[in-house]
């Protein structure tokens, strides 16, 4: 073996080329739009010539997502409100939140699973939750 080649579609069902010469067995490609999902294929090259292409390897391009901004709360009725912005994804859908409340020791801080369960698609949703005063 003397080398590899790496083609991608660029997310456009198009394939393309994108380098040639690589010695190693990986390669990063830096320019790509988040959400996409962008596929890849290698072939490998001896003295003979190049290789068949490899399988198909199809590749989301995201990250984790921003952080989001801080929440605000007020109070309704006998209720906590505690609304926030859903951040950028960075190319993948949220599927979730964490909502802490803090304590009354004004330290530390807990989850809260019964009424602001950040994976309900409610309140993933609309980024809005509301807890009863009288478990505060």
């Amino acid at each position: 073996m003397i080398d590899y080649r790496v083609s991608t579609d660029q997310a456009t069902n198009t394939w393309v080329v994108i380098v040639t010469g690589i010695t190693s067995q990986s390669f990063t490609m830096t320019t790509v739009t988040a959400g996409l999902i962008y596929n890849f294929r290698v072939e490998s090259r001896s003295l003979f010539g190049y290789s068949s292409y490899s399988q198909i390897y199809p590749i989301l391009a995201a990250t984790v997502p921003d952080q989001p901004s801080i929440p605000t709360t007020s109070v309704h009725i006998n209720n906590l409100i505690v609304d926030w912005q859903a951040p950028y994804d960075q190319g993948s859908p949220i599927i979730g939140y964490r909502i802490y409340i803090r304590a009354a020791d004004g330290v530390s801080f807990a989850e809260e699973l019964t009424h602001c369960d950040g994976s309900d698609l409610t309140i993933r949703t609309n980024t809005v939750c509301s807890i009863p005063l009288t478990l505060i």
